[in-house]
């Protein structure tokens, strides 16, 4: 399955499912004509002023990789979808959600701790993992050895999808 966010929506329009239909399938066919949608539906409650993400079922685990490798090329040839900030992802469990979301409040924490260190460092998330490149300091770029990594990199690992190297370099990075 993918998600589709930032698509506009029709609330309270008599025929707001076959509009979603028609905006959805029409954007697969211009990604990708040879795409065939399953089923979708809007995630979420209906919310005056939100845009409600929209699940996708393709037909085969072929056409979702196609349109997941295609989107981005489309997406930014096309004014309107760039507009809306548009964006085609993968659907994740909600435990693998969670993960990410924590992952993401660590690297901003971390990011807000280096600004007003006025540290020098760029951190980023990689293959599930915060990294550190610390242009003063580069014997310690590498995987951040911090515990939101491990929790997450243990949790991928439970999960077989564990994306990460096999051996890598840890970074301990302290903030003063």
């Amino acid at each position: 399955m993918i998600v589709v966010t930032n698509i506009p929506e029709q609330i309270d329009a008599p025929n707001e499912d076959e509009l979603d239909k028609a905006a959805i399938n029409n954007l697969i066919k211009n990604i990708d004509p040879g795409v065939e949608i399953d089923s979708l539906a809007r995630m979420g409650r209906k919310t005056n002023g939100k845009k409600r993400s929209i699940k996708v079922k393709l037909q085969s685990n072929q056409q979702k990789k196609a349109v997941l490798s295609k989107a981005p090329t489309y997406i930014k040839s096309n004014p309107e979808l760039l507009k809306n900030n548009t964006f085609i992802n993968s659907m994740r469990s909600p435990e693998s959600h969670r993960m990410q979301v924590k992952l993401q409040r660590r690297l901003n924490e971390l990011r807000n701790n280096a600004k007003e260190s006025k540290m020098d460092v760029r951190l980023y998330i990689q293959r599930n993992q915060i990294h550190l490149n610390d242009i003063s300091n580069p014997e310690k770029n590498g995987i951040l050895n911090d515990a939101v990594n491990e929790e997450v990199a243990a949790f991928y690992k439970q999960q077989n999808i564990f994306r990460g190297r096999t051996q890598s370099t840890t970074s301990d990075f302290e903030m003063h």
